[in-house]
């Protein structure tokens, strides 16, 4: 298996629904990657946010989804959020007074399995030491360099 690459819970919403703006973009990137022999991770939390959104239009289908993205895909892998996690992430809250709890989650989830790559539609996302590629044309992608400062959580 190839290179890791984690989905922020708005890329999991597009691939579910093939009426979201970026759906047609997300999917075509996806393939790419698949092509390469990405394993695809998101974090556990994502589920809840996913069938929220998702079973207001088509409840079945959501959860068919759903359980086929973290039983029955061997392209998908889960990262559940651990007592660790929350710890680093309070840690860093307590220094960063703009920093969102969730967009944090999602980073800790990339970051402790492994992922080279966050794909996220979130324009706010935390730039840290993870590069982020967007689906949606109008958010630059964001690559940290050498002289970068990385921080991470």
């Amino acid at each position: 298996m190839g290179n890791k690459v984690f989905l922020d819970t708005n890329i999991l919403l597009d691939i579910l629904s093939s009426e979201r703006s970026n759906s047609q973009d997300t999917r075509g990137l996806l393939l790419r990657y698949g092509d390469e022999k990405a394993k695809f991770v998101f974090n556990d939390l994502s589920l809840n946010t996913l069938y929220y959104i998702g079973s207001k239009t088509d409840r079945n289908t959501t959860f068919n989804f759903m359980k086929d993205i973290t039983f029955n895909n061997p392209l998908f892998e889960v990262y559940y959020t651990k007592e660790r996690d929350l710890k680093k992430i309070y840690n860093y809250m307590d220094k960063s007074t703009n920093a969102d709890f969730e967009d944090l989650l999602q980073y800790a989830a990339a970051k402790n399995s492994g992922c080279s790559v966050i794909i996220t539609n979130d324009k706010n996302f935390p730039k840290l030491d993870i590069p982020l590629i967007r689906t949606n044309p109008n958010i630059e992608d964001y690559f940290p360099n050498n002289s970068d400062t990385y921080i991470s959580i």
